[in-house]
C-alpha cells in the first residue's frame, strides 16, 4: 500500500488547525491546545519561500434565530511541513479568531427575528508582496449587523518573515532610535491633504496605534487607515504607499528592494 504524500499530510494538518479554532470560537472557549507539528521534509538547501504555496481554505456556516452567514477564506502555506509555516498558521488562525469572536459577539445582541436579511462576516485576504522570505497579507473583514444604515470594512495586516519564522513588527523595519513614526505621518498627512475626505487628522498622527495597519509592498510600506480612523466613513478607508525612497535613512538594510 503506497503511503499518503507528505503535501496532503501537510494540508489536513493546516485545515485541521484552522477548523479547530473556528469551532471552538463558535463553542465561546477563550483558545486552542497547542498543535505539534510534523518534523521538517524541507531540503536544507532549498530557501522556504520556494518551496511553499499560498493557498485558500474556506470555512463557511449560517444560522437562522439571529439569522446569519459566515465565510472565511484563510490564507494557508503548502508545500513543507517545516516548523515554520505551522507557526504562520497558527498566528493567522489567532488573528481570524479574534475577528470571528467579535462577530458572534454581535450576532448575541441581535434579536431572534431578522429585522432585515440578516448579518453576514466574510473574511477574505489579500497578498501585498511575496519576497525575500517575506509573506507582506491584508485580511479584510466584511461586516453586516442586521438592522444596520450600512456595512462595514476592517482591515488586518500581517507580515511574516518565513525565514526567521516570526511575523514582524513595525519598529523592526527601522534603524533603532529612528523617528520613523514622525516620518510616516509627515508623508501620510502630506498625501492625504491632497484627498477631498474632510476632517481626519487625528488618525493620522504619529503614534503606534494609527499605525497598526501596514504592508511591506514592491515599491514601499503600504499604510492603511480604516473606515472612521483617518476619514470620515463616506470617504472609504485610505491606504498611503510611503516610497522605499523617503524612508532611505532609516530603514535596516534588507528591508527594500
Amino acid at each position: 500500500m503506497s503511503s499518503e504524500p507528505a503535501s496532503m499530510k501537510s494540508y489536513k494538518a493546516s485545515a485541521a488547525v484552522i477548523i479547530l479554532l473556528l469551532i471552538l470560537t463558535a463553542c465561546g472557549l477563550p483558545g486552542v491546545s497547542s498543535v505539534t507539528p510534523i518534523p521538517t521534509q524541507t531540503p536544507i538547501n532549498a530557501p522556504l519561500d520556494q518551496v511553499v504555496r499560498l493557498e485558500s481554505l474556506t470555512y463557511q456556516e449560517s444560522g437562522q434565530g439571529s439569522k446569519y452567514e459566515l465565510i472565511v477564506h484563510t490564507p494557508v502555506l503548502q508545500g513543507s511541513d517545516d516548523l515554520r509555516i505551522q507557526d504562520f498558521i497558527e498566528q493567522v488562525a489567532a488573528l481570524i479568531q479574534l475577528e470571528v469572536g467579535d462577530f458572534r459577539g454581535l450576532l448575541s445582541e441581535m434579536p431572534s427575528e431578522p429585522i432585515s436579511a440578516g448579518s453576514f462576516f466574510e473574511l477574505s485576504f489579500e497578498v501585498v508582496a511575496r519576497r525575500a522570505g517575506i509573506s507582506s497579507i491584508q485580511l479584510l473583514s466584511d461586516v453586516y449587523a442586521d438592522g444596520a444604515a450600512h456595512p462595514y470594512r476592517v482591515i488586518h495586516s500581517f507580515n511574516y518573515d518565513l525565514e526567521s519564522g516570526q511575523s514582524l513588527q513595525l519598529e523592526q523595519l527601522f534603524i533603532p532610535g529612528s523617528h520613523y513614526l514622525q516620518l510616516l505621518s509627515g508623508y501620510c498627512v502630506t498625501e492625504l491633504d491632497r484627498r477631498e475626505i474632510g476632517a481626519w487628522h487625528a488618525g493620522a498622527f504619529p503614534v503606534v496605534e494609527n499605525y497598526q495597519v501596514w504592508n511591506i509592498a514592491e515599491a514601499g510600506l503600504q499604510v492603511t487607515f480604516n473606515e472612521y480612523q483617518a476619514p470620515p466613513y463616506a470617504a472609504g478607508l485610505q491606504t498611503v504607499l510611503v516610497p522605499f525612497s523617503y524612508l532611505t535613512d532609516i530603514l535596516l538594510p534588507g528591508v527594500a528592494p
